[in-house]
């Protein structure tokens, strides 16, 4: 084989592979965080406003979990208040694990029920009111357990 067709080979070979990945590429799964995420970004101040009412709280709400609930224990602070709002568990990984679930509750604390909500490390992004006051945090959650 002379050089000629070592050259014709290894040009050969280089164009097979740059397809192989281009298909590759093609075939993988590209979520977006979020569909409507222009509208959010216009919003976001408000999440900003809100975390920085969350941190001057005496503490930040307290997420615990165990098989069939989600515990969410809020600052003592707003004891005998009604609170209200959602919690968003967001799974980076897979969009269709995504869920959101509206509370109200006039104590301390709500239990969430886990169903239909696949195991995965979740953030726990929970938006709440209490007083015309809103607050917003964010945790790490992992549901493998």
């Amino acid at each position: 084989m002379n050089w000629g067709n070592k050259i014709a080979v290894l040009y050969i070979g280089f164009v097979i592979m740059i397809g192989f990945l281009v298909y590759k590429s093609t075939q993988q799964n590209t979520d977006l965080v979020s569909d409507d995420y222009y509208k959010k970004e216009i919003a976001y101040q408000q999440i900003i406003d809100a975390n920085a009412n969350n941190k001057a709280l005496a503490t930040n709400p307290v997420i615990t979990h165990n098989e069939q609930f989600i515990h969410i224990q809020f600052p003592s602070t707003l004891h005998h208040q009604l609170i209200t709002g959602t919690i968003e568990l967001y799974n980076a990984a897979n969009a269709k694990n995504d869920t959101s679930i509206s509370f109200s509750t006039s104590n301390d604390s709500v239990s969430i029920a886990l169903n239909n909500i696949n195991k995965g490390n979740y953030t726990a992004k929970i938006q709440y009111a209490s007083e015309r006051i809103n607050y917003y945090s964010e945790t790490a959650l992992n549901l493998f357990e």
